[in-house]
């Protein structure tokens, strides 16, 4: 977390390497922008958040995976300035 306070310019790459383009180039995902760091100190937001994302994604009520109510989890927010790769994403 340390050099993202210092520098928030950050890029994020997603790969998926089941799927495949009509180039049989893999899927990917980059994004470019500027991250934003809440917490450390925020145990109920985070809980709140990996709360909604199970809800969302793994279709359970709660998220049962640990570091519930952390002290020292953090959430990175990121403002996207470009977003590029292979994907339906692009299109």
């Amino acid at each position: 977390m340390r050099n993202i306070r210092n520098d928030p310019r950050v890029t994020v790459l997603i790969e998926d390497h089941d799927e495949r383009d009509a180039r049989g180039l893999p899927q990917y995902l980059l994004v470019r922008g500027t991250a934003r760091v809440t917490g450390p100190d925020i145990a109920d937001e985070f809980t709140a958040l990996m709360d909604r994302q199970a809800r969302r994604y793994l279709g359970a009520e709660k998220y049962e995976l640990g570091n519930q109510g952390s002290p020292t989890a953090v959430i990175v927010r990121i403002t996207a300035d470009r977003v590029t790769g292979i994907g339906p994403w692009t299109s």
